[in-house]
């Protein structure tokens, strides 16, 4: 594909985020980078833009039924943090 690689930093006290992107964009990773939560994206050059949603979990975190793709899995503060990134489905 044809495109971009684009990150999205979650903002450290929200464990949500609903970004716009170009249709069809792919998820890479999620990962740490400096303690900030992080999504990287390879996004394809189009004209067409949608909302998505993400949606971080810890370890033992009741994700209440929602229907979810998992992404990744990042460690933070040393490791005894965990956190589990997954896009919400509509």
């Amino acid at each position: 594909m044809r495109g971009h690689v684009w990150k999205y930093p979650f903002a450290r006290v929200s464990d949500r985020m609903t970004v716009a992107m170009p249709r069809g964009s792919t998820a890479l990773a999620f990962d740490n980078q400096r303690e900030v939560p992080t999504l990287w994206v390879l996004a394809p050059d189009t004209a067409e833009w949608v909302e998505r949603t993400f949606v971080l979990y810890g370890t033992g975190h009741e994700t209440n039924g929602r229907r979810l793709e998992y992404i990744g899995t990042a460690l933070f503060a040393d490791g005894d943090l965990v956190l589990h990134c997954f896009e919400e489905s509509p």
